[in-house]
């Protein structure tokens, strides 16, 4: 399958596990890939919210919520990672 056949979650997916693995060495490339991808979210989150600071401040909530969750349901892949690293 092409990437241009794959869906947008798909591409990014991969696009993501090639930059850490790339960058899993590298705090400031993984700190550069984390922060570009805040700003990615920012700003559609900022989109969907249509210029409405409450509604845009309830989508956040949302965003950080669910962040929370997804990065604990990695806690152990990361630590696995990390002890392998070593």
């Amino acid at each position: 399958m092409s990437a241009s056949q794959l869906s947008f979650a798909d591409q990014l997916s991969a696009l993501c596990a090639a930059e850490l693995a790339a960058a899993r060495q590298d705090a400031d490339r993984m700190g550069e890939m984390v922060e570009r991808l805040v700003n990615a979210l920012a700003f559609s989150i900022s989109i969907m919210g249509a210029g409405n600071p409450k509604v845009t401040s309830e989508l956040l909530q949302g965003a950080e919520a669910y962040l929370t969750e997804a990065a604990s349901g990695h806690l152990k892949v990361a630590a696995f990672l990390e002890s392998d690293r070593k």
